[in-house]
């Protein structure tokens, strides 16, 4: 059984306009996620990799490069569509909703530190230190 709002929508919006007020939800999960584990910022770089590679047709001289494409684009498109899940479809905003994407997003965390080392590096022990606070702290 669906649970609805008082609007009477599973979804908390009746309207696309009420979906489109949405929007800024978006933002606020990512800076959330980015607030929390910062290395999460390496998927806007895997993204911009994956559309780099594409548009420099990589996969034609490097067959493995295709195989490697076409799992990055599945991996984006799981963080994008769990996203936009968590930002348009759920009645209220919640960091719980994201969770389903990042064993997916580590693939990508993981493509943007074979790319950027020492990025990755610094945007790791960030997170860890922001994790050991929140442990400390509770």
């Amino acid at each position: 059984m669906r649970q609805t709002t008082a609007t009477g929508s599973p979804t908390g919006a009746d309207t696309v306009a009420g979906h489109l007020e949405r929007l800024p939800r978006l933002v606020t999960l990512w800076v959330e996620l980015l607030r929390w584990a910062p290395a999460f910022a390496l998927v806007f770089y895997a993204a911009w990799l994956l559309w780099r590679s594409r548009q420099e047709e990589l996969a034609r001289v490097v067959p493995e490069r295709a195989s490697a494409e076409a799992a990055a684009g599945l991996a984006l498109a799981v963080v994008a569509g769990v996203l936009l899940v968590a930002a348009f479809l759920v009645p209220d905003v919640d960091d719980e909703y994201l969770v389903p994407a990042l064993p997916v997003a580590g693939a990508l965390i993981a493509w943007g530190l074979r790319h950027q080392p020492r990025v990755g590096a610094v945007l790791g022990a960030i997170t860890l230190a922001i994790s050991a606070y929140q442990l400390l702290s509770a």
